[in-house]
């Protein structure tokens, strides 16, 4: 079974050229503990939280599928459609929160902010998928600024106890681990999968929830095969090219 990563499309035509999200609206204060940003994502949300509206540039587009960010980072935004179809394939794996879309002084549109209830990061092949590591170290000097020196490598953990005991006690705050080259496990009982700690914020879907998105006709997403490095994907003469714009 292939996956695919999904991604937000940056296609001037499918995006109208221009950012999509200008500004937040009524935040409620964004130190608000009952703000959904503020609500730990891995785990069920059991109060009517606080959700801002989103305010978009002129000129863009409404597509099924955009990122969100500022004070809801790591969370999507997406319609209805978007909605239904996913917790079709799988219930247990979203909530979703309505937010207003206000463009040109008007309410145009009511979109859902995804919030994420379990994640399923030990489904990860770690025995193939490859880390890129980067270590930075502060150099100890008796006089201001301090200096750095980094290290980078690419790492497989073999199991994700390995991955984790790692991650516990191997990182600082400085450093990075991002799945660069990612496979899932054979066993794996799931269509749409979100992982959490490895350097993945896109979610990830089989080749049959690929089909239906696309059958759907939902639109801002493009798919991007999990096993393809960034580097090769996105490069100057990257494999991205050859499907979309």
């Amino acid at each position: 079974m292939r996956y695919y990563r999904i991604t937000q499309s940056f296609d001037p035509l499918i995006t109208g050229g221009k950012e999509f999200i200008k500004d937040f609206l009524n935040l409620d204060g964004i130190n608000n503990p009952k703000a959904l940003g503020n609500l730990p994502q891995g785990e069920r949300v059991l109060i009517d939280p606080i959700v801002p509206d989103h305010l978009i540039n002129s000129g863009a587009k409404l597509n099924d599928f955009h990122i969100t960010g500022g004070p809801l980072s790591n969370r999507f935004l997406v319609t209805g459609k978007s909605k239904n179809t996913i917790q079709s394939i799988r219930k247990d794996l979203l909530q979703f929160f309505p937010s207003s879309i206000i463009q040109g002084g008007n309410n145009v549109a009511i979109y859902w902010v995804t919030h994420v209830i379990q994640y399923n990061t030990e489904l990860l092949d770690f025995e193939k998928t490859e880390f890129h590591f980067i270590r930075i170290r502060k150099i100890s000097k008796p006089f201001y600024p301090p200096e750095f020196e980094k290290s980078e490598e690419i790492k497989i953990f073999g199991s994700f106890e390995m991955f984790k005991t790692f991650r516990q006690n191997e990182l600082s705050y400085l450093d990075s681990l991002t799945a660069i080259k990612v496979f899932i496990k054979k066993l794996n009982p799931y269509p749409i999968l979100i992982f959490h700690g490895i350097g993945i914020n896109d979610w990830v879907i089989n080749g049959s929830v690929k089909d239906m998105f696309e059958n759907e006709g939902i639109t801002g997403v493009e798919f991007w095969p999990i096993e393809i490095p960034d580097e090769e994907w996105f490069g100057p003469n990257g494999i991205r090219k050859q499907y979309y714009k």
